[in-house]
């Protein structure tokens, strides 16, 4: 590839950047891998082989356009009609689907709020009898697969979101487990 720059009055700068058919290829399905994964970036850097004015150019995902630069399109002869390479589909069928790390990630979330429940709501649950030491017991069992749990869906999920719930959750379930150490802690010690 080949990026070259020229100055355009005084405050602006114009880019030509150029590649072989392949080089075009591998950026176009770099740029197609990016659309599908908005939290990642790469760049085009020189190579050190000839003179390059440009050393880095970073390629990343606007979270919403500024309109500070378009698109035109090729150089046509006047008339010329160029088809839209995407096919016309409904809205509903474009939206992305969650990736097969998301979709664990989820699941995984999902397994951990319900293992989370089940331990907080060990502390208030009394039955009949004295000794609340099996359910107490069941509670920090809980917990601690709902840690766990979490910990896993930190690891699988791909965004900072999936992962900031996870720290989140933690956060709930080490308050849970307290509590039912605490509960467990105050009962009378069997004899």
């Amino acid at each position: 590839m080949r990026a070259n720059w020229k100055a355009w009055g005084d405050d602006q700068i114009g880019v030509e950047l150029a590649g072989t058919p392949e080089e075009l290829r591998s950026l176009a399905g770099a740029l197609m891998e990016l659309s599908r994964d908005p939290e990642d970036h790469f760049h085009i850097r020189a190579t050190g082989k000839g003179i390059a004015r440009v050393a880095d150019i970073e390629i990343s995902v606007l979270e919403s356009a500024d309109g500070s630069l378009a698109m035109t399109s090729f150089a046509l002869a006047p008339g010329t009609e160029v088809p839209d390479p995407r096919p016309q589909t409904p809205a509903a069928m474009t939206r992305q689907r969650p990736g097969l790390r998301t979709a664990a990630a989820l699941l995984l979330l999902m397994g951990a709020a319900l293992s989370a429940v089940t331990a907080y709501a060990s502390r208030f649950i009394t039955v009949a009898g004295s000794d609340y030491r099996p359910i107490l017991t069941q509670g920090a069992q809980w917990a601690c697969v709902a840690f766990v749990l979490l910990q896993a869906a930190a690891l699988a999920g791909k965004g900072w979101k999936l992962r900031l719930a996870a720290l989140l959750g933690s956060l709930f379930v080490v308050i849970a487990l307290l509590g039912v150490v605490a509960r467990l802690a105050g009962l009378p010690r069997p004899l």
